[in-house]
């Protein structure tokens, strides 16, 4: 399990905010007991070269997310846009969060950045007020011959 801070992998010592803007520093982290439960993380705030407050939050107090490493691998899982973009130019299924059924898609990058496409067409699917909040890979094609 990894655990990502604005989707960047999380590393020790990095500079985090929490949700009010406040700037600390990543200490530490506890995985998750249980799928019910979020887990830890531990920051620090320095005052001066010896004064310094140490706070335990929840992940979310700071935009981070722990992720099953598994979750980064082709499965049948959902991948978070925010944890983990799509290799360019693959075809994927594309999940919104503002329209109820996924669609088949892609993403593209060029020199400006990254977009998502549904299906071949050439417009963006921000374009067409669609915003893709996930992805997974599609399925291996059916074939009768093949167990």
């Amino acid at each position: 399990m990894k655990l990502y801070v604005d989707g960047v992998e999380a590393q020790k010592g990095m500079k985090v905010k929490d949700f009010k803007g406040s700037d600390w520093y990543l200490v530490d982290w506890r995985e998750p007991r249980s799928e019910s439960s979020s887990g830890r993380v531990f920051v620090k705030k320095n005052f001066s070269d010896d004064q310094f407050k140490i706070r335990e939050f929840f992940p979310s107090v700071i935009n981070a997310k722990f992720v099953y490493e598994d979750m980064q691998t082709e499965t049948n899982s959902w991948i978070d846009v925010d944890v983990e973009l799509p290799k360019p130019n693959e075809y994927l299924l594309l999940s919104f969060s503002n329209f109820s059924i996924p669609v088949v898609g892609r993403y593209e990058e060029d020199e400006e950045g990254g977009a998502f496409h549904i299906g071949d067409e050439l417009e963006t699917c921000v374009s067409q007020d669609l915003f893709v909040n996930a992805w997974m890979p599609l399925p291996k094609p059916y074939r009768p011959n093949e167990n």
